[in-house]
C-alpha cells in the first residue's frame, strides 16, 4: 500500500518542482502537460485515499448501513455518467432495469459496490471494453449483475478475488495498479446488506 500511495506524491513532487523553475513556466505546452499529470495523480490519490477509507470502516464491527429507499436506477444512471474514464481506454457502459426500479439499501454503499465492479471491468480489460450492468427486481430481491468482455479471472484464483489484499497474476501481468481492497469492500457491504456475491 505505501508503495501504491508513494507512486502518485512523488509524481506531484516533480510536477511541483517543475512549476517552481521559473524558466520552465514559459513552456505552454509543458504547462498544460504537467497541470494534466498533477490532476491525474491527485485524481488517483484520491482514489487510493477512498479505497483504503471504505476499508477501514467496512472492518469496524459496528458499521451502520444508512438503510432507506431509494431509486437504484436515478443512482446508477448518474454514476455511469459521472463516470471517470480513463484516457487510454475506450469505455461503453450499457444499463438495463427491471420496470421497478424502487429498493430499499444503503444507497451510498450500494454505489460504491456497483463502482467497484465497474472500475475493475475497465482495468482488466484492453484498449476497448464493453460492460452491461443489469439491475433486476425479482420476489422483493435485487441483483445486480456487471459483466464485460474483459481478461476475466482464472477459475483456481475465483475462490480469492474476496480476501482482502489479493491480487489475480493476470492484473500484475497486466500492469494494472491496485491494493487488493476492492471486493474485498465488495463482499463486506454485501454480506451486511445479507446479501450474496
Amino acid at each position: 500500500m505505501i508503495h501504491e500511495l508513494k507512486r502518485p506524491v512523488q509524481a506531484l513532487k516533480m510536477c511541483i518542482a517543475f512549476l517552481n523553475d521559473k524558466s520552465m513556466r514559459t513552456d505552454e505546452k509543458a504547462m498544460d502537460e504537467v497541470i494534466h499529470d498533477s490532476m491525474s495523480e491527485l485524481d488517483n490519490l484520491s482514489a487510493y485515499l477512498s479505497k483504503l477509507r471504505d476499508m477501514t470502516r467496512a472492518d469496524d464491527e459496528h458499521t451502520q448501513l444508512s438503510v432507506r429507499t431509494f431509486d437504484i436506477k436515478t443512482s446508477l444512471e448518474k454514476l455511469v455518467r459521472l463516470y471517470h474514464v480513463p484516457e487510454d481506454k475506450d469505455v461503453s457502459i450499457e444499463t438495463h432495469f427491471s420496470s421497478e426500479t424502487l429498493v430499499t439499501a444503503d444507497p451510498v454503499h450500494v454505489s460504491n459496490i456497483i463502482s467497484n465492479l465497474i472500475e475493475n471491468a475497465v482495468k482488466y480489460s484492453g484498449r476497448s471494453v464493453h460492460i452491461v450492468v443489469d439491475c433486476l427486481l425479482q420476489d422483493h430481491q435485487l441483483m445486480i449483475r456487471v459483466s464485460d468482455d474483459g481478461i476475466g479471472i482464472p477459475v483456481s484464483e475465483q475462490n480469492r478475488v474476496f480476501d482482502k489484499f489479493y491480487r489475480v497474476h493476470t492484473g500484475n501481468l497486466h500492469d494494472v495498479k491496485g491494493f487488493g481492497l476492492g471486493l474485498a469492500y465488495v463482499k463486506r457491504m454485501v454480506d451486511l446488506h445479507e446479501g450474496e456475491i
